[in-house]
């Protein structure tokens, strides 16, 4: 047996194979004596397809070729014969499929078949299902659907190959050959033509050809006859889903959609696609897809139409002449192999020829063309020449399927298979589907592989492509092909023969028409598809120039004649103006300069031309060619001389440029720029002197004059880069070249000198042997080192105001002449300055940073405007640096006493001094304008402003001390000097103080606002030469607004520490404003200029001084009308219960309002007109809750009086205190009838207070505690009764002129730990009953004033309820330099205020300061201190709980009243009180500053006895010694006299008599106190 190696190769050579067929009979001959087995196979043929070649294929050539002993000698299998015996079961599929296909399987299966050959191309799913449940291996001869092959059949077997695979092949090959574009029509009935239009669109896209879609247009229109729906505005056939199932990516919601016909829905009734007819309906419709396309651009370039009337498709193709360049279809008729066979219309009438189908490719799956090897053919040719002679006729590729199908079975037993003998059916069918699956041969059809799903996926399919004489050729696969593509097919002209005009062309065969060439033509049509030619025109007659497709050739036209059958205009020179005779020679006077002329031109303006046959005139004399003429000659008008250079003319005529054009005197030659074929003479710039005509070849260039410097031109007619205007007249001398300077001078505007040179007055001289090159700088660097220990000595004694004040205003007046210096119209004044005004002229300039004085150019090399302005910025960061280096060297090497403080005061100092500063900042903004329309810098004129790089990068860098200097330091200066009131008052003021003493020791107290009025001038004198630059006026009025208004605020202020200093500020002011004034008499205004802006700030002054007059009008009338009330609020209170609670409350509300508050101790003089002032004269009254206030009589009537008055009313309960109904009906029980009777004389009846309580029962009152004084609760009191208040104004912001108003309590509004200050670290402590509510109301008061006043954090320890430990006294007493002590009644007697002050260190013992604040506070008199020793006041329990016991108790209360005690008179007037602070701040100031000792302490005391004796004896008559006053012992309650002088005599002489800060008032309570001390 004959069993195929695979690993042979694939050609076998002819004798090998005729000795194997020698080898197969000989054993046939041996075995023929044994019974020979049979294959049964069943073969199910669909007589619909008879013409497909099924049947003749396998049942007819295949099975007689194999079971012929002549050719065959059987089937062999391992030893043993087998002969096919073909059972043939042939039906009509087109109805009733599915019975017949189950009864041919069933009879197959009762005829024990082993396989089934199927010959159908329609319901081989059925046949697949009814031979799979049977289980009979079933060969397909077609099966190229991939989706009819699922993999559920294992049985079933195709031999046809993916028929998807038809256009990947071409479609690839037109994207190699530069096709672009594909049209691709489909047949919505066949299932075929479905799965090809999807796998052709998956092609084009996997070959980067672009699909020409259907439009929505057309969608719209077609809808019924496609099933094409409009999805997302786009025209879609077919589904994704159809994609999907082929595992394609072609992405339909992105890409053009194919077309497609439902053409049983268009074809004529009863009209057979498959036949040779065409459908005129159907035509028609394609012809619509044409137009579609069309309307989208060009044809396209390949047609793939899967019409199932294909010959439809390609007749519309040549009715609408489509110029595709690849057309692929499929077959019309069942059996044929190509669409291109001759087609008719319905009626018989011939519709298409062969050649209309010439080019056009074509799939299958055979070919007979293609040459393959075979195991029992020797190949595809032998296979060919067997069958022709069997049936007489070459096979189909669907026959040729069937003869494949017999071989895979035939060799699939041979070459796979065992031995069937032994097998019952069932595994006889298993072994033959086994062996099939394995299965890999070439045969005939080609190799044979059957895939996983039993689809054959052995090769590529084929395509061909028809050529001449119709004969189709193959053209893939490669390895198999006949012939290669022919692109591009050939046009529907050249098929059906060129038109008139054109010519056929092509390489073949013509295939394109193309039009005649110029000078030929052809007025006849070509044949189909044959070549022609084009025919020369005759004589006299041609075509233009480029003319293509002429069908007759014309006469030429006038301006032409026949060359070589082509009209070609005339030559230049010459004309033609009729159809007769050649071209003509012009005449003189006129030319001819174009080709083709019927006439010549005459010569143009200013021109002329005495020859004959010339293409261009000549210039007359003063004129010239114009530059734009192309020609030798003039064939434009000639340009006169004067419009290129004014009052000019040529030397000769016939002048071709402007070359001999000269300028007159006074103006100079230019040209725009330096290839510029046009100049003019243009008048003298400023700053320049032009002589005019030439200087030899040249132009003359201008010269500089007096005063002014200008650049070198770049070429010759150009402007100088620059004319500027020099600083000096000297240093810009008259007659320059330009783009020279003086002697030793360089720089654009000649305003430096050279290395090693300096400038004297304008002049560089040289600094080599020169006496004074070192002097000026050695001169410089001690004044800087003077000027730097005065400011060193500033920083550090900040207590000597008067030499602070002065050295400020002399250096601010220094800066500020120097800043005038730079006023653009001073400096070009010139003044022969003598000394030693020439060297204070120059240490002013020094102070604003002008480095000229110290001869920068013999130390520093040539002198840089950037280099130089970099110096003058880094002066201020070094000084900074030295004064940091200096604090740091005296604090660490000579351990002095140096702070932070230090350290900020010395680099405020040097900022504050911010003039110099500022002008430095904006010395890149002061540009001067200059006559070439530029502007420099006016301190350094050959610095161009904006353009130049230099300037950029100092712009660039003045951002530095603008943005790091300038804006920061104004900022931080507005800050404080708001910040100042409120800061000082609160801890930490005087570190406050002490950080901004540059800014603020200079100042009063009520003057320190003044602060930023400085550094507000100087800012608006340095900044403003910079702004108003170019407007000399409007610089000159600033200025003197500015140091007028300088002077007026300063002589109304009067700020400064010392009168000196406000008298020599007030004459250095004045003196400045005079001095501007006078100066401004050697300046030269622009008059007219001036006169607008006088005119605009007169017209401005007026429209204010108008505005303001009618408000002040309008605020009379408006007052007259309805005149304000005095008081924004009234505090109804009872004096007993909350006199200083109400104290402490204005000074709350004082803070956040900016009305008038009514108090009666401050507004002593309308207590006789309080009922009006409620009723009346006041916004709100504010009625202050306690026990007792709604009981007293007064009390009652303010209410009343409010309440009548209509004037808001806000209560605020004290510890819950308020109206109730009990209080209202015993209000007639609670006053006499006399006071009845008084409140009667006042208006105010009974009935009345009634009402007013009744009405106010409802009201809901603002709640206070007032235990512990708290500051932030009191705070958030005030701003809820500001809240309930009506018609109040608040503080925005804290304005400067009410500064001390304002805060004069500066509320902190937070406690001491909230605000983060350090309570182990103060200089004052103050010990005071907080808990009681006027004891702690009254501590506050007293810590608020003298915070404002001495600028000193004060720190309150509540000594009754707040002390958690006594070794937190301790520590809290450490680092203390003065302890005041508050003195209210019940004090002495509480065990927690002695347990602090035994808790006292020793060293803190002496800086114990009493203040009595409380009039009915009793000093101790013997009698205490007999109690206390008693333990009658403390149990020696107590005390022991409190680490003392009774005689350090009696020690520390002794030490305590042996010091002179101070008075605080807490229901006493603001006048009063702020009396008595400035008492106490002169007590407590020598302390804090360490001043104070023990031996100043013994002193003091004894000059206090001294006083106090010779107060008692100026008061005369006592009944004791002479000199000594007599002193009584009398109650602690009652009244002392001493000598018949009453103790409130005694306060209204200390209190009258206190007026300085250092005198110490003396009241009745200081004589008890000392008298006390006497005693013990």
């Amino acid at each position: 047996m004959f069993v195929e190696d695979k690993r042979r190769p694939r050609s076998w050579r002819p004798h090998a194979r005729r000795a194997a067929l020698a080898l197969r009979w000989l054993l046939s001959v041996l075995v023929l004596s044994a019974d020979a087995s049979t294959i049964k196979v069943m073969m199910i043929h669909n007589a619909a397809e008879r013409n497909a070649g099924w049947k003749e294929g396998f049942h007819d050539f295949f099975v007689p070729f194999i079971n012929n002993t002549n050719e065959r000698s059987f089937i062999m299998q391992q030893g043993q014969m087998y002969k096919i015996t073909s059972i043939l079961c042939e039906i009509d599929l087109s109805n009733d499929a599915l019975s017949k296909v189950q009864g041919c399987v069933n009879d197959a299966n009762a005829e024990d078949v082993d396989a089934i050959v199927v010959g159908s191309s329609v319901h081989n799913i059925d046949i697949k299902n009814a031979a799979e449940l049977l289980g009979i291996p079933n060969l397909h001869c077609s099966g190229g659907n991939p989706l009819s092959w699922g993999g559920g059949h294992p049985h079933a077997f195709g031999l046809h190959l993916p028929f998807p695979w038809y256009t990947r092949g071409p479609l690839r090959q037109a994207s190699l050959s530069n096709l672009s574009t594909v049209l691709i029509i489909r047949d919505f009935d066949s299932e075929f033509s479905r799965v090809s239009a999807l796998a052709s669109a998956e092609w084009s896209r996997s070959s980067n050809l672009r699909v020409i879609g259907p439009t929505e247009k057309w969608c719209q229109k077609w809808a019924t006859e496609t099933g094409c729906l409009v999805r997302a505005g786009r025209c879609q056939c077919g589904s994704a889903s159809e994609f999907d199932a082929l595992g394609y990516r072609y992405h339909l919601y992105d890409l053009p959609s194919f077309y497609q016909v439902i053409e049983s829905n268009v074809v004529e009734a009863g009209f057979d696609s498959r036949a040779e007819f065409l459908s005129p309906k159907l035509v028609r419709f394609v012809e619509g897809i044409i137009e579609d396309v069309r309307e989208q651009g060009a044809d396209p370039d390949i047609v793939v139409n899967w019409l199932t009337s294909a010959r439809s498709g390609l007749m519309a193709m040549r009715t609408k002449q489509v110029n595709y360049k690849m057309h692929l279809g499929q077959p019309s008729v069942p059996g044929t192999a190509w669409n291109g066979y001759e087609s008719y219309w319905p009626d018989g009438t011939p519709a298409l020829g062969q050649h209309e189908a010439l080019y056009n490719v074509g799939s299958g799956q055979w070919h007979k063309d293609m040459e393959f090897q075979d195991p029992y053919f020797t190949s595809t040719g032998d296979m060919l020449l067997r069958y022709l002679q069997a049936t007489g006729k070459h096979p189909t590729y669907d026959a040729a399927a069937c003869v494949a199908a017999g071989i895979s079975l035939v060799y699939s037993l041979e070459g796979y298979g065992q031995s069937l003998l032994a097998m019952n059916k069932s595994q006889r069918r298993e072994e033959i589907r086994e062996s099939l699956g394995r299965i890999h041969v070439e045969t005939i059809f080609g190799t044979i592989s059957f895939g996983w799903n039993g689809q054959n996926r052995g090769r590529s399919t084929v395509n061909w492509q028809i050529f001449e004489n119709n004969v189709t050729r193959t053209l893939l696969p490669v390895e198999s092909a006949s012939a290669q593509f022919r692109i591009p097919a050939p046009s529907w002209d050249a098929r059906l023969g060129c038109p008139n005009g054109t010519y056929a062309s092509g390489t073949i065969l013509a295939t394109e028409c193309i039009p005649c060439q110029e000078g030929t033509y052809r007025n006849r049509p070509s044949p189909p598809l044959e070549f022609t030619q084009c025919e020369p025109c005759g004589p006299n007659r041609g075509t233009l120039p480029g003319q293509r497709g002429v069908v007759e050739c014309e006469l030429c036209p006038a301006g032409t004649e026949n060359v070589s059958g082509i009209c070609q205009k005339c030559p230049l020179g010459t004309f033609r103006s009729n159809a007769v005779g050649g071209c003509l020679p012009c005449a003189a006077e006129s030319y001819a300069d174009e080709l083709g002329m019927e006439q010549c031109k005459p010569c143009p303006s200013n021109s002329f031309q005495l020859a004959t046959g010339q293409t261009y005139c000549l210039c007359e004399l003063g004129t010239y060619k114009d530059p734009d003429d192309p020609s030798l000659g003039a064939t434009r008008q000639c340009l006169s001389c004067a419009d290129f250079l004014i009052n000019s003319t040529t030397l000769y005529a016939g002048s071709t440029d402007n070359s001999s054009c000269i300028c007159p005197h006074g103006k100079f030659y230019h040209r725009p720029y330096s290839n510029s074929q046009i100049a003019f003479c243009k008048d003298c710039l400023g700053g320049l002197i032009c002589p005019g005509g030439r200087d030899g070849s040249k132009h003359q260039a201008p010269l500089q004059d007096s005063g002014f410097a200008a650049g070198q031109p770049a070429y010759l007619g150009a402007e100088p880069p620059y004319v500027i205007e020099c600083n000096s007249l000297i240093s810009c001398s008259k007659g320059l070249p330009l783009g020279q300077c003086p002697e030793n001078s360089v720089g654009k505007a000649c305003e430096a000198c050279k290395p090693d040179h300096y400038d004297d007055g304008g002049l560089c001289k040289s600094c080599m042997g020169s006496t004074y090159a070192v002097w000026p700088l050695i001169v410089a660097l001690i004044f800087c080192i003077v000027v730097l220990v005065i400011v060193y000595k500033f920083a550090t004694k900040v207590d000597r105001s008067s030499r602070d004040a002065v050295a400020t205003i002399l250096f601010s007046t220094g800066l500020i002449v120097a800043t005038l210096q730079a006023f653009p119209a001073f400096s070009k004044v010139e003044v022969q300055w003598i000394e030693p005004l020439k060297t204070l002229k120059g240490v002013f300039a020094f102070l604003t940073f002008d480095l000229t004085m110290i001869r920068p150019g013999c130390w520093m090399g040539e002198r840089n405007a950037f280099t130089s302005y970099l110096f003058a910025i880094l002066v201020y960061p070094a000084s900074c640096a030295f004064f940091c280096s200096v604090l740091g060297f005296a604090k660490y090497v000579l351990k002095k006493d140096i702070t932070l403080n230090d350290l900020i005061n010395v680099n405020g100092l040097i900022l504050s001094e911010s003039l110099a500063l500022s002008s430095l900042s904006v010395r890149p903004f002061k540009c001067v304008g200059n006559p070439d329309s530029t502007s420099s810098m006016a301190n350094d004129r050959g610095t161009i402003c904006w353009t130049s790089g230099t300037h950029q990068a100092m712009v660039a860098l003045a951002l530095v001390p603008i943005l790091g200097g300038v804006l920061p330091f104004m900022s931080v200066m507005i800050w404080a000097v708001t910040q100042y009131g409120r800061r000082v008052a609160r801890p930490g003021g005087v570190k406050f103080v002490k950080r901004w003493a540059f800014a603020f020791a200079r100042f009063n107290a009520s003057g320190c606002y003044f602060a930023l009025v400085v550094v507000l001038r100087d800012f608006i004198i340095g900044v403003s030469p910079a702004v108003f630059v170019s407007f000399n006026e409007l610089l000159f009025l600033i200025y003197v607004l500015t140091l007028a208004s300088y002077a007026t605020l300063q002589a109304r202020i009067w700020p400064w520490k010392t009168s000196m200093a406000n008298f020599l500020d007030s004459g250095l002011a004045l003196t400045l404003v005079t001095t501007v004034v006078l100066g401004s008499t050697l300046l030269n205004f622009d008059v007219a200029r001036g006169t607008v802006v006088i005119q605009i700030l007169s017209m401005i002054g007026f429209i204010l001084v108008s505005t303001a007059l009618l408000a002040v009008i309008g605020m009379v009338a408006y007052r007259t009308y309805k005149p304000s009330k005095t008081y924004g609020i009234f505090l109804s209170h009872h004096k007993l219960g909350a006199a200083v609670l109400c104290r402490w409350l204005k000074m709350l509300l004082g803070a956040i309002v900016k009305d008038r508050i009514f108090l009666d101790s401050d507004d002593v003089s309308k207590l006789d007109a309080i009922i009006d002032v409620c009723a009346c004269d006041c916004e709100n009254v504010v009625v202050i809750m306690t026990s007792e206030t709604l009981k007293r009589m007064w009390c009652a009537a303010e209410i009343a009086a409010a309440w009548a008055g209509h004037t808001n009313i806000v209560l605020v309960s004290c510890d819950g205190n308020g109206f109730s109904q009990e209080l209202i009906h015993v209000l007639p029980q609670l006053w006499t009838e006399e006071q009845q009777a008084t409140l009667a004389d006042s208006g105010i009846v009974m009935s009345i207070v009634e009402q007013a309580y009744d009405s106010l029962l409802h009201q809901v009152p603002i709640e206070l505690r007032r235990r512990g004084a708290k500051e932030y609760e009191h705070l958030t009191v005030a701003r809820s009764v500001v809240s309930e208040c009506k018609g109040l104004s608040l503080f925005m912001l804290t304005r400067l002129q009410k500064t001390q108003r304002v805060n004069s309590f500066g509320h902190t509004g937070m406690t001491s730990s909230t605000l983060g200050l350090d309570l182990t670290n103060h200089s004052l402590l103050m010990l005071g009953d907080l808990d009681t509510p006027e004891s702690g109301c009254c501590c506050r008061i007293i810590q608020i004033l003298l915070q404002g006043k001495m600028q000193e954090a004060v720190l309150v320890q509540n000594v009754i309820k707040d002390v958690d430990s006594y070794e937190m006294l301790v520590a809290r007493f450490q680092g203390v330099r003065a302890v005041l002590v508050i003195l209210t009644q019940g004090m002495l007697h509480h065990p927690s205020f002695a347990g602090a002050l035994a808790a006292c260190p020793e060293e803190c013992i002496p800086k114990l300061v009493p203040v009595k604040a409380d009039e009915s506070f009793t000093y101790p008199d013997p009698t205490f201190f007999e109690h206390l020793a008693d333990g009658r006041i403390f149990s020696e329990e107590v005390l022991a709980d409190l680490e003392t016991d009774f005689e350090g108790v009696r020690a520390i209360y002794s030490r305590l009243f042996n010091v002179l005690a101070l008075k605080f008179s807490s229901h006493g007037s603001a006048h009063i009180q702020a009396t008595e602070i400035m008492v106490m701040t002169a007590r407590l100031l020598p302390m804090l500053e360490d001043k104070y000792s023990s031996a100043q302490e013994s002193a003091e005391r004894a000059s206090s006895m001294e006083r106090l004796k010779t107060f008692l004896s100026s008061r005369g008559s006592g009944s004791g010694q002479a000199g000594t006053p007599e002193i009584r012992r009398i109650p602690t309650n009652a009244e002392l006299v001493v000598d018949g002088y009453s103790s409130q005599d005694a306060t209204e002489s200390a209190l009258d008599s206190a007026g300085s800060a250092g005198e110490i008032s003396i009241d009745t309570d200081t004589i008890k106190q000392m008298m006390v001390k006497e005693e013990i």
